[in-house]
């Protein structure tokens, strides 16, 4: 849903008159669509890869171009689309060596389905490299980047510091969506940095937030909860609000990203990076491993593995704030130099849908 986005919203704006037919899996992504776009878009539950309903629905709407998503490869929908001399192309482009391994099993008809794209925008060479595994055909595939980097860029609530409870002089680490797994480790890396630095905490779920008040009074701490709407006097916030983070990470000095401490996968780690500071994250990346490699290899992110060694990185950081904010300023260049990615492919498709506008 967030990585088309971006590229939606674009076409949307480049023609005004489009029709967009949307279609997601679960309630959730409908209502979310909704939101997103109104009444710009119509969208509906992706049906049942049956071949007889796809046609039916490409025989209604006539479609003049097929924009799939990432990983979203359905077999039916590909030959329906492809059998009316529909223009389909895949964007944000990924897929595991495990469904290389599989798809090779079946090389002849993953062949088929993959020569029906007009193109492929990879979000990187190891995953051109691995589509061409699968039997795409190099040709049509483009290396263009992550549709991730376009997310990101939206505008601030206006949250301030002194709303927050820090003064200005004081350095803020942020722990974002922290998951209820990685409690204890960010719980013994904020004793690392007690009493130095202001603390925010962003529990992933607000579900476990009495799970994390009770374990930081057991360990001395003395948390303010965001909802109360008072100062947290330079001490630990806890963020027990919806739609905040993003105004938080801007506010801040350093953040350390969760869901990578323990195997999750690891969340959103370009909001802190766009937002001018240094961002550190454990593990499991591998939901952000695309970028979290790129952002190690320029030094603007850290890997920790546990959390003693999150807390030695945190305090070099806080005992180094010009370093930080060099770091951090690196961070958000490394972001906006890659952001683009859907206009560069909306340059590219343009020949193929300029009928729609």
């Amino acid at each position: 849903m967030l990585a088309s986005y971006p590229f939606t919203k674009l076409l949307l704006e480049t023609y005004p008159n489009v029709k967009l037919f949307y279609t997601v899996v679960t309630d959730t992504g409908i209502a979310r669509a909704r939101e997103l776009f109104g009444n710009r878009v119509m969208v509906t539950k992706f049906p049942f890869d049956s071949y007889r309903h796809l046609s039916s629905i490409h025989n209604a709407l006539h479609p003049q171009a097929l924009f799939v998503i990432e990983t979203e490869i359905w077999p039916n929908l590909l030959l329906s689309a492809h059998e009316r001399g529909v223009p389909i192309f895949l964007l944000n482009a990924r897929i595991s060596p495990n469904t290389v391994s599989h798809l090779r099993l079946i090389k002849r008809l993953s062949r088929y389905l993959l020569s029906s794209f007009t193109i492929i925008f990879a979000r990187n060479k190891t995953d051109a490299r691995l589509f061409t595994m699968a039997g795409a055909d190099p040709s049509k595939i483009v290396v263009i980047g992550s549709l991730k980097y376009d997310t990101i860029q939206r505008p601030l609530k206006g949250l301030t510091r002194k709303e927050l409870g820090f003064s200005d002089d004081r350095f803020v680490v942020v722990f974002g969506s922290v998951r209820s797994r990685e409690f204890n480790d960010v719980v013994r890396a904020m004793q690392a940095i007690r009493g130095k630095a202001g603390m925010v905490v962003a529990p992933r779920h607000l579900k476990n937030v009495p799970i994390l008040v009770n374990l930081l009074r057991k360990h001395g701490f003395k948390p303010t909860l965001r909802s109360e709407k008072r100062p947290c006097n330079d001490g630990v916030l806890i963020l027990d609000t919806i739609g905040e983070l993003w105004d938080v990470y801007h506010l801040a000095n350093a953040a350390f990203v969760g869901g990578s401490l323990a195997n999750y996968g690891g969340h959103n780690i370009l909001e802190p990076a766009y937002a001018g500071i240094p961002v550190i994250f454990g593990p499991y990346i591998w939901n952000v491993e695309d970028y979290a490699y790129p952002m190690m290899e320029e030094g603007i992110a850290f890997r920790v593995y546990d959390g003693d060694e999150l807390g030695r990185v945190l305090k070099e950081l806080v005992h180094s704030p010009s370093k930080a904010a060099s770091i951090g300023r690196k961070a958000r260049e490394f972001v906006r130099k890659r952001s683009g990615v859907s206009r560069r492919i909306l340059e590219m498709v343009r020949p193929y849908i300029e009928p729609i506008g």
